[in-house]
């Protein structure tokens, strides 16, 4: 039981919602989006505000530098895509949705969907999994090398100076393509304020429907708590107010 502290003169009610219910697993997973979209929007908020105060993090020219900022920033980024695609991730019985589902949400918005593809295309091929990348690239070469001692007839007399010198270099565009533009930060976050809008909207419908169905009980629990009068005005409230509720559903769905 969720323990509430109520302000003196509260007549109060609580009861522990079965979790089995699947409409009471529905608010709960739309609960659980809505605090991964937040999230999402502060990752997204503090970014801005690094960027805001670090004009060059994504300069071209400091691409390989990972400076405090530039490595804050990344790991704020990885997080955003990884919280980000579990809404657009099958997980079982977790609240998700498609990539049509998404262009739907965004109307289409082609600089929306551009952003939207690319995290997906992130998580996917590089977050997610460990596939190649344009952001990382790792280049492997062999050079032979040998001195002048090697020319000059003294070959074998010391091993040192023959050898195969193996060197790799990472081609790693972390500050630049694995960290967004300024006006990509921008498109997520209206792409999670939306999102957030399609959530709230659908938790806020499962939590009326389960409201109707709980009300009662609860007036029934502090019933003795009342004045006779009190709790059949009560009644007679809720009835009409789930009345007019039915109605106006019945209303929209004939129009």
């Amino acid at each position: 039981m969720i323990k509430q502290t109520r302000a003196p003169g509260i007549i109060s009610s609580e009861i522990q919602l079965n979790e089995k219910d699947h409409r009471i697993n529905k608010m709960i997973q739309t609960i659980s989006a809505l605090s991964n979209l937040n999230f999402c929007k502060q990752i997204l908020m503090k970014l801005d505000s690094i960027y805001k105060n670090n004009p060059d993090i994504i300069n071209p020219v400091l691409t390989n530098t990972l400076d405090e900022n530039r490595l804050i920033s990344s790991s704020l980024y990885f997080s955003f895509i990884i919280t980000y695609m579990k809404l657009f991730t099958n997980r079982g019985k977790q609240l998700h949705y498609s990539k049509s589902d998404a262009y739907k949400f965004f109307n289409n918005d082609k600089a929306l969907i551009e952003a939207h593809d690319q995290i997906e295309e992130i998580r996917h091929t590089f977050v997610g999994h460990a596939g190649p990348t344009i952001a990382e690239k790792i280049h492997v070469q062999s050079i032979f090398l040998t001195w002048a001692e090697t020319i000059s007839g003294t070959f074998g007399t010391n091993e040192k100076t023959v050898d195969i010198k193996w060197e790799h270099q990472v081609e790693s565009h972390t500050g630049k393509s694995m960290l967004p533009t300024e006006e990509f930060i921008g498109r997520y976050i209206k792409m999670v304020e939306i999102l957030q809008k399609v959530v709230n909207f659908k938790n806020e419908k499962i939590k009326s429907g389960i409201r109707n169905d709980y009300i009662f009980a609860h007036l029934e629990q502090i019933k003795h708590k009342l004045p006779p009068a009190s709790y059949s005005a009560l009644v007679k409230y809720f009835k009409e107010e789930i009345a007019k509720e039915s109605n106006a559903t019945t209303r929209g769905h004939g129009t």
